[in-house]
């Protein structure tokens, strides 16, 4: 647990790029329009779908919810190929060359192959405020003052196919870029996990760590 006054926390670009995609549009609950750092992990939803990825059990007490414009900013900084995982077949590739072809693949110098970015979110627990850094891009942002709900309440703990849901088609393709953002190529691969009238899993079978629900729609 992080107890000083500044936190400082890195993860993956495309952590960050993909989990985006789930932040509500202008909502009434103005809490859910950002991506929010809580109980380990990086999260957004809208209520109908969610997203989330670990961080690490180092930021458990931690909640941050960080402004939908502000992320918008920092990411439109960086090319698509600069958001998203290497590729499996990318990462075998440069595994198999030489120590220097490697560093120029993973350099993104080479063949176009995108390299893999750690983005920095620091911030100050008294002022709310923070800034997000990666090489030489920065944005400051202040946090959004509210409180995130709880989202491993809505987690399903089973899976109920006895009765079939109906699922909004374009909240799927949300998925989708996801997994094409977090190493799935042009593939994006994901499973929808029905649980009858209640919400489903979403499983990205490339990215274990990955957590979707989507709600089914209601007639």
């Amino acid at each position: 647990m992080q107890t000083t006054k500044n936190v400082i926390i890195d993860l993956p670009l495309a952590h960050l790029h993909a989990v985006s995609l789930f932040v509500a549009n202008q909502d009434v609950r103005y809490y859910l329009n950002g991506v929010c750092i809580d109980q380990g992990h990086i999260v957004a939803t809208n209520g109908h779908y969610m997203a989330a990825m670990p961080l690490g059990t180092k930021y458990d007490d931690i909640q941050i919810i960080i402004p939908d414009e502000s992320i918008k900013a920092f990411l439109k900084q960086f090319t698509p190929k600069q958001k998203r995982l290497l590729t499996s077949s990318e990462i075998e590739y440069a595994t198999e060359t030489n120590a220097k072809n490697k560093d120029a693949i993973l350099a993104g110098t080479k063949n176009k192959i995108p390299y893999d970015l750690t983005a920095t979110i620091s911030f100050d627990t008294e002022t709310k405020n923070g800034v997000i850094t990666c090489k030489d891009k920065i944005v400051y942002f202040s946090a959004i003052d509210g409180r995130f709900p709880n989202f491993k309440t809505v987690i399903p703990k089973t899976d109920d196919t006895e009765y079939h849901g109906f699922y909004n088609w374009d909240y799927m393709t949300l998925f989708s870029k996801a997994s094409k953002i977090l190493g799935g190529g042009s593939f994006g691969a994901a499973w929808l996990k029905e649980n009858g009238k209640d919400a489903a899993k979403v499983v990205i079978p490339h990215c274990e760590e990955f957590i979707g629900v989507i709600m089914p729609m209601r007639y």
